[in-house]
């Protein structure tokens, strides 16, 4: 089985809150006779409503878990955009039945009265399978912290 994964970046990092409460990425299984590039393009346009060019997309990470091959990949787009991504994605024909919400998760860190806030407490958070590992990898490799 495979999965794919797209996160988006700019200037923060677009993530799903699922409906489990973990937070993820979009993304999805791929049917039976499509090709992966397909199975993204469709998981995501099911899931936030967005008509993406699989050309402008980088891989970010393979991994195996268990049975699954998950392939997680990056897009950066505008802040405008980013934001326009997010605000529509309540539109999508599978957003209700997967999500309760998208959030733009910012990379900034900072402390106030000697607590740590920002992303280090942001990564406090559940995540579903392999999300954590792949929003620090997208950190690091964007240079977001």
């Amino acid at each position: 089985l495979e999965f794919r994964r797209v996160l988006f970046r700019s200037p923060g990092v677009l993530l799903q809150l699922r409906w489990d409460g973990m937070f993820g990425a979009p993304g999805g299984k791929v049917d039976p006779g499509e090709t992966l590039d397909e199975a993204l393009a469709r998981e995501i346009k099911e899931e936030i409503d967005y008509d993406l060019d699989v050309s402008q997309v980088k891989p970010l990470i393979s991994l195996r878990m268990g049975e699954y091959h998950i392939h997680s990949y990056k897009l950066v787009v505008s802040a405008e955009d980013l934001f326009k991504i997010r605000d529509g994605a309540s539109v999508a024909s599978m957003s209700s039945m997967e999500c309760s919400g998208y959030n733009i998760v910012h990379a900034a860190q900072y402390s106030k009265d000697n607590e740590v806030r920002g992303i280090l407490k942001f990564l406090q958070n559940q995540f579903s399978a392999t999300a954590r590992l792949e929003l620090l990898l997208l950190m690091m490799n964007e240079q977001l912290y």
